[in-house]
């Protein structure tokens, strides 16, 4: 039985057979280091286990063999390993929901004007009308996904979910207050809050949030190539190595 382990510059690669488990180096460091590592240790015993199998016992007797193994190191890892993962998944997902909501409806005829004019236009005219979004404005169109309704590119989706997420923490936590725009010479009597001065101080948060976020969808990945890889080990079939895992 054909077995690697091979580490690359972006992690290291777990197979047996074509079934491939992969760590990336990504999940070495922050909140899921922990049951990544638990993971990573027993893949490695893994691996080195069914090498000395296949070098050991006759081919029909192998999988028979590896299921020991498995069930040794993988089962018990994957299992220490999936409940903190859970956890994480939770708190990121519940973090996006709040961070997505839209702010509190105070006049939905605006709204729904609002929304229409944009329905009229064509796909250039839209594009450049949801380019710098009020809060209140993207909020019409995330509250019963109009967003996703307008036909935009998937980028200019991106841009305008991601300013709604920064305006939204501003408007939560009220910290736009703390940015006042400076005057100038063309408005040397400027007074009130600099949104954009804002916005740029809580991006840094929002790209940490979304490397979380990133993270909790490699460990997910990684999760499904363990048990692809034990199911090639031992002969089983991936749902039944799931069902035995997770009973």
């Amino acid at each position: 039985m054909r077995t690697r382990k091979e580490p690359t510059p972006r992690g290291t690669i777990y197979g047996v057979e074509d079934a491939i488990a992969f760590v990336p180096s990504d999940l070495r460091a922050g909140e899921i280091a922990k049951p990544v590592e638990v993971l990573e240790t027993a893949l490695s015993a893994t691996i080195a286990g069914i090498a000395s199998n296949s070098a050991v016992y006759q081919p029909e007797a192998v999988a028979e063999a590896n299921g020991t193994v498995v069930a040794n190191h993988l089962k018990s890892a994957f299992r220490s390993a999936h409940r903190p993962l859970l956890v994480e998944a939770r708190a990121v997902a519940e973090a996006d929901a709040k961070a997505r909501q839209p702010g509190p409806l105070t006049d939905a005829a605006y709204e729904s004007r609002f929304v229409q004019s944009l329905a009229t236009m064509d796909a250039p005219q839209r594009i450049s009308a949801v380019a710098n979004l009020s809060f209140e404005q993207s909020s019409a169109l995330v509250r019963h996904g109009d967003l996703d309704r307008l036909e935009l590119p998937e980028r200019v989706v991106a841009d305008v979910m991601e300013r709604h997420i920064l305006l939204g923490y501003l408007a939560r936590t009220g910290s736009q207050a703390d940015y006042s725009v400076k005057p100038t010479f063309d408005n040397p009597l400027a007074v009130g809050a600099d949104q954009d001065a804002a916005m740029a101080a809580v991006r840094p948060q929002l790209a940490a949030f979304l490397a979380r976020a990133e993270r909790v969808k490699l460990a997910g990945e990684l999760l499904q190539g363990v048990v692809r890889l034990a199911a090639a080990a031992t002969g089983k079939s991936i749902d039944t190595v799931w069902a035995e895992w997770t009973a």
